[in-house]
């Protein structure tokens, strides 16, 4: 039994739930993130983008001139689904975690949307910064 604490995805893939079964990524195929956006819209560890393609471009970062790594967004969905165990682990997970947002942080005047893929936006008002 999980503890009320412990969120579904720590509990791993499940044996049944293998790639070949998982539905199929509502991310346009020619959809590309920045690193530090598939660390916080997807939950993401810097390990858990080793071994993805990326590529560099130029950017400015407060006027500044800096890198910018950019993946295929589906392969860092991919990614987010094998580590909190498939399509439906990554939604529970985010289902978790947008109900502790929305009940602890809302503020009047100060709320601000909760931070996830637009491709599970139902309501519309993704952050995507």
């Amino acid at each position: 039994m999980q503890s009320a604490k412990q969120v579904p995805s720590r509990l791993g893939p499940t044996p049944d739930n293998s790639s070949a079964s998982w539905r199929e990524s509502k991310v346009p195929e020619d959809a590309v993130i920045s690193k530090s956006m598939a660390f916080k819209q997807y939950r993401l560890k810097p390990e858990d983008l080793d071994g993805i393609p990326f590529d560099i471009k130029p950017g400015q970062l407060g006027g500044y001139p800096c890198d910018r790594y950019l993946y295929n967004e589906r392969d860092v969905e991919r990614k987010a689904w094998e580590r909190h165990g498939g399509p439906e682990g990554f939604d529970a997970y985010l289902s978790v975690l947008r109900n502790r947002y929305n009940t602890r942080t809302r503020k009047p005047g100060k709320w601000t949307p909760f931070r996830q893929p637009k491709s599970y936006d139902n309501d519309g008002d993704a952050v995507d910064s």
